[in-house]
């Protein structure tokens, strides 16, 4: 049954959403903005520029904070992984999160700046 589960989704042993939201990474004493990009019950993928792998980080994003490892990044964009998997239902509210907030890419774009948006406030999580 796994190898079917796994064929299915390709190299990932369990499927993930497609998210476009702002996300916080804690590493170290450092906090450092993010979009995620996709996330599942074991981890995440990130638009992060300059996170290094094998970094241990914390990823906060709208109702869940998860510690994990970054297994690989491209300097721009890194796949995580969970240190403990986060329940299924975390990851559909935050499908739900990103549809009542209804992110569009240049809002995600003027937050990783952290510019204004169009009525004047500072976007944040």
């Amino acid at each position: 049954m796994s190898g079917q589960l796994s064929q299915s989704f390709g190299r990932r042993a369990v499927g993930r959403l497609r998210l476009f939201l702002p996300a916080r990474l804690v590493c170290g004493v450092e906090v450092r903005r993010a979009m995620l990009c996709d996330l599942s019950t074991e981890g995440a993928m990130v638009l992060a520029p300059g996170l290094d792998a094998d970094a241990n980080i914390i990823l906060r994003c709208a109702s869940f904070e998860v510690p994990g490892l970054v297994l690989w990044s491209d300097g721009q964009t890194s796949g995580i992984s969970f240190d403990t998997p986060v329940n299924w239902e975390v990851v559909l509210a935050t499908r739900q999160e990103q549809d009542e907030r209804g992110f569009s890419a240049r809002a995600a774009e003027l937050w990783m700046k952290d510019a204004t948006d169009n009525t004047g406030s500072i976007m944040r999580v």
